[in-house]
């Protein structure tokens, strides 16, 4: 159960952490 909801953390950090990198990059092209 905790190893599964490091898991989930740690997905959501790497979905958050790439969807900042692609506003930024979007935002640098533009």
């Amino acid at each position: 159960m905790l190893h599964l909801l490091f898991e989930l953390r740690f997905l959501l950090l790497g979905a958050a952490f790439l969807g900042l990198a692609t506003g930024f990059i979007a935002r640098k092209v533009s």
